[in-house]
């Protein structure tokens, strides 16, 4: 059986934190004050293991900069740290924000400007399975090279 205040206070000390460093406790609709968690926390045994959740699955702790979230895979549960992450400087304009799954006629237009650019400056194309590979990529792929003569065969 764990203990959750037993756990809680483990998971802090793993991260150099402590329960003092908690600012508020809360769920999605709800706040508690850090003494009634405490007194609660020590009451309650549940089995971590594989199984259901035991523990509020929106319960966290806030301390500054920092918090600990349930996580619940299979059943099984803990306490997971996070940080906020650290803000990066550098600027750039990007033109998307996922893997290409929804290819827009405009982003179409322009892969394919760039491929006729390419071409045009006496780049080498290739095409593996319908995707165009050129310049660093072909050689990443170790193509064999074929003699003029033996490609007329």
């Amino acid at each position: 059986m764990t203990n959750l205040w037993e756990e809680t206070i483990c998971k802090l000390s793993e991260y150099n934190k402590t329960f003092d460093g908690v600012r508020y406790i809360q769920g999605q609709d709800f706040k508690i004050t850090k003494e009634n968690f405490e007194r609660v926390a020590k009451k309650t045994e549940y089995y971590a293991g594989f199984g259901s959740a035991k523990v509020a699955e929106d319960l966290v702790l806030v301390g500054k900069g920092w918090w600990l979230e349930r996580h619940e895979y299979d059943g099984a549960e803990s306490w997971h740290y996070k940080e906020a992450p650290k803000q990066v400087n550098e600027l750039r304009e990007v033109k998307r924000l996922a893997g290409g799954c929804v290819i827009t006629q405009e982003l179409m237009q322009e892969e394919f400007d760039k491929l006729l650019e390419a071409m045009a400056d006496g780049v080498t194309v290739l095409f593996v399975d319908g995707v165009a590979v050129s310049g660093k990529h072909i050689e990443a792929i170790q193509i064999e090279k074929v003699d003029d003569d033996q490609e007329e065969n």
